[in-house]
């Protein structure tokens, strides 16, 4: 991607000691065209394979803002010397450049942040995704029969001999993951893993192996069925130290 931005955009406009200020032609353009340039902000993404999202639109309109200010501006002498066919690059063609390379940055560095983020989705047996977390329900709503049979406390009795049937231990890992699903801190799940010495590969194995079967799906189920304190509260009569693990839990 890196070398693929420097051919899209080569040094342009920019100099090494960058003048940084709001009077440019470059970022009048932007303001008095705002709607133009977020469609092409779009367009760029979705010929990167890549959807947005309102607020994704958003923040990369505010990264080429704050890309132009620290730029030197537009200006028609150098637009010429430095074009590679020798021909004028517009006002609006240079514009175009910069959003470009705002929207391959963005891009590149949300990849790199969804690769390094673990999952909190599995896949029921019909292959719909399920989300595990944002669906916990604040209370418990009803006794129908689909809410008896994923009742957590059953459950877990059920599949205690398979809580470590992908290695790690499955009561563990929800049991830290429910305790972090509060936090500020984005990573606190990852992290208290990590000290537990399971690290992503692990974690992306189950989620690969869990495809085949119910379990983790049941899991799941019985717990957007209850509250979180409940969730916790049966799962600490399974997980070992989990006092501990509460402690370490609440410094993040």
């Amino acid at each position: 991607m890196g070398s693929l931005t420097e051919c899209v955009y080569s040094p342009l406009m920019e100099e090494e000691d960058n003048t940084a200020g709001w009077s440019k032609e470059t970022i009048d353009y932007i303001s008095k065209h705002k709607t133009k340039v977020q469609k092409s902000i779009r367009g760029i993404a979705k010929g990167l394979n890549k959807l947005l999202q309102t607020a994704d639109v958003e923040d990369i309109y505010a990264d080429v803002i704050m890309y132009m200010y620290n730029c030197d501006d537009y200006d028609i002498s150098k637009a010429i010397n430095r074009s590679s066919s020798g021909t004028m690059v517009s006002l609006e063609g240079y514009v175009h450049s910069c959003v470009k390379y705002c929207v391959m940055r963005y891009v590149t560095n949300t990849s790199k942040k969804e690769h390094e983020i673990v999952r909190d989705t599995i896949q029921d047996s019909e292959g719909k995704e399920l989300s595990i977390f944002d669906t916990i329900a604040d209370d418990k709503t009803s006794k129908s029969y689909d809410g008896l049979i994923y009742d957590i406390g059953a459950i877990l009795r059920a599949v205690e001999s398979y809580r470590y049937y992908y290695g790690p231990d499955l009561y563990m890992i929800w049991y830290i993951r429910l305790l972090t699903y509060n936090s500020e801190n984005k990573d606190a799940y990852k992290e208290i893993l990590e000290i537990l010495d399971i690290d992503k590969k692990e974690l992306s194995d189950i989620e690969r192996k869990s495809k085949s079967d119910d379990l983790m799906t049941n899991i799941a189920k019985a717990i957007t069925k209850c509250n979180v304190d409940e969730a916790l509260e049966e799962l600490e009569k399974y997980v070992y130290s989990h006092e501990k693990i509460k402690r370490v839990a609440a410094n993040y």
